[in-house]
Protein backbone atom coordinates (compact mmCIF):
# COMPACT_ATOMS: atom_id res chain seq x y z
CA UNK A 1 0.00 0.00 0.00
CA UNK A 2 3.14 2.65 0.68
CA UNK A 3 3.90 2.44 -2.77
CA UNK A 4 0.64 2.57 -4.20
CA UNK A 5 0.32 5.76 -2.00
CA UNK A 6 3.93 7.20 -2.93
CA UNK A 7 2.22 6.40 -6.75
CA UNK A 8 -0.24 8.64 -6.24
CA UNK A 9 1.46 11.29 -4.17
CA UNK A 10 4.09 11.29 -7.66
CA UNK A 11 0.53 11.30 -10.03
CA UNK A 12 -0.52 14.73 -7.98
CA UNK A 13 2.69 16.47 -8.26
CA UNK A 14 3.20 15.61 -11.82
CA UNK A 15 -0.31 16.84 -12.79
CA UNK A 16 -0.04 19.92 -10.16
CA UNK A 17 3.43 20.71 -11.93
CA UNK A 18 2.48 20.52 -15.33
CA UNK A 19 -1.29 22.56 -14.71
CA UNK A 20 1.38 25.39 -13.67
CA UNK A 21 4.04 24.97 -16.57
CA UNK A 22 0.86 25.27 -19.11
CA UNK A 23 -2.14 26.73 -17.39
CA UNK A 24 -1.09 29.43 -14.94
CA UNK A 25 -2.11 32.34 -16.93
CA UNK A 26 -5.69 31.53 -16.78
CA UNK A 27 -5.45 31.53 -12.86
CA UNK A 28 -6.17 35.05 -11.21
CA UNK A 29 -2.78 36.49 -9.47
CA UNK A 30 -4.86 36.41 -6.00
CA UNK A 31 -5.51 32.27 -6.82
CA UNK A 32 -2.06 31.99 -7.85
CA UNK A 33 -0.49 33.50 -4.72
CA UNK A 34 -2.61 31.27 -2.31
CA UNK A 35 -1.15 28.39 -4.72
CA UNK A 36 2.04 29.46 -4.10
CA UNK A 37 1.05 29.41 -0.17
CA UNK A 38 -0.04 26.35 -0.85
CA UNK A 39 2.62 24.79 -2.44
CA UNK A 40 5.25 26.28 -0.10
CA UNK A 41 3.51 24.49 2.89
CA UNK A 42 3.21 21.14 1.02
CA UNK A 43 6.80 21.56 0.21
CA UNK A 44 7.42 21.62 4.08
CA UNK A 45 6.68 17.60 4.32
CA UNK A 46 9.12 14.57 4.24
CA UNK A 47 8.83 13.52 0.15
CA UNK A 48 9.85 11.12 -1.41
CA UNK A 49 12.51 12.45 -3.74
CA UNK A 50 10.25 12.28 -6.86
CA UNK A 51 7.94 13.80 -5.56
CA UNK A 52 10.27 16.40 -4.20
CA UNK A 53 11.62 17.11 -7.71
CA UNK A 54 7.99 17.42 -9.42
CA UNK A 55 7.09 19.87 -6.68
CA UNK A 56 9.58 21.92 -6.75
CA UNK A 57 9.37 21.89 -10.74
CA UNK A 58 5.81 23.00 -9.90
CA UNK A 59 7.50 26.01 -7.81
CA UNK A 60 10.12 26.75 -9.99
CA UNK A 61 7.29 27.22 -12.80
CA UNK A 62 5.36 29.36 -10.36
CA UNK A 63 8.34 31.50 -9.79
CA UNK A 64 8.80 32.01 -13.31
CA UNK A 65 5.21 33.25 -13.80
CA UNK A 66 5.27 35.80 -11.27
CA UNK A 67 8.85 37.12 -13.50
CA UNK A 68 6.17 38.27 -15.58
CA UNK A 69 4.71 40.98 -13.28
CA UNK A 70 7.28 44.02 -12.47
CA UNK A 71 8.77 43.61 -9.10
CA UNK A 72 6.47 40.54 -7.87
CA UNK A 73 9.05 37.76 -7.83
CA UNK A 74 10.89 39.04 -4.46
CA UNK A 75 7.80 39.86 -2.23
CA UNK A 76 5.75 36.81 -3.23
CA UNK A 77 8.48 34.36 -2.86
CA UNK A 78 12.34 35.40 -1.99
CA UNK A 79 11.06 37.05 1.12
CA UNK A 80 8.30 34.72 1.75
CA UNK A 81 8.74 33.51 5.77
CA UNK A 82 7.36 30.26 4.03
CA UNK A 83 9.88 30.04 1.65
CA UNK A 84 13.12 31.38 3.88
CA UNK A 85 11.84 28.01 5.98
CA UNK A 86 11.79 25.15 3.84
CA UNK A 87 13.79 21.62 4.87
CA UNK A 88 17.42 22.22 2.96
CA UNK A 89 16.33 19.20 0.60
CA UNK A 90 13.67 21.20 -0.77
CA UNK A 91 15.45 24.76 -0.93
CA UNK A 92 18.06 22.99 -2.50
CA UNK A 93 16.16 21.33 -5.35
CA UNK A 94 14.35 24.58 -6.01
CA UNK A 95 17.94 26.25 -7.04
CA UNK A 96 18.77 23.45 -8.88
CA UNK A 97 15.73 23.66 -10.68
CA UNK A 98 15.73 27.04 -11.24
CA UNK A 99 18.48 27.39 -13.96
CA UNK A 100 17.51 24.95 -15.70
CA UNK A 101 14.09 25.78 -15.91
CA UNK A 102 14.25 29.43 -17.03
CA UNK A 103 16.63 28.54 -19.99
CA UNK A 104 13.65 26.50 -21.06
CA UNK A 105 11.19 29.05 -20.16
CA UNK A 106 13.32 31.62 -21.72
CA UNK A 107 13.45 29.94 -24.83
CA UNK A 108 9.67 29.01 -25.16
CA UNK A 109 8.96 32.69 -24.67
CA UNK A 110 11.07 34.37 -27.40
CA UNK A 111 9.00 31.64 -29.86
Amino acid sequence: MNSQHQTVKFFCANALHQKIKNDINQLPQPAAVSLLEALLNILKQDLQQQVLTKLSLALVALALHFTSFDGQLQPLLLDNAAFLSLPQAAALEFFLLLPQEWDRWSLTKTR
